[in-house]
């Protein structure tokens, strides 16, 4: 079990640094492994990825933004 630490709700780079991780990490895996995955309120900010050609900045401008103008999380999630 690996446990990461991360911001929310504004994503910062330890949630940027925990996504690239998940997505590694099956990587090294067989057919005959079994991978259970959790993912719970606050992913959407823990695990804050951005798409190619969006940067951290960009997320966590928009998500301040949103944030400020009372968006609920169904939108923000939008």
């Amino acid at each position: 079990i690996e446990v990461v630490e991360a911001s929310h709700p504004v994503p910062d780079a330890a949630g940027r640094d925990a996504a690239r991780r998940m997505l590694e990490l099956p990587q090294s895996l067989t057919a005959d492994d079994l991978v259970l995955c959790l993912v719970s309120g606050g992913a959407s900010a823990l695990l804050s990825l951005p798409a190619p050609g969006l940067t951290l900045e960009d997320k966590r401008v928009i998500n301040k933004a949103l944030l400020a103008s009372g968006a609920a999380i169904d939108e923000m999630n939008c």
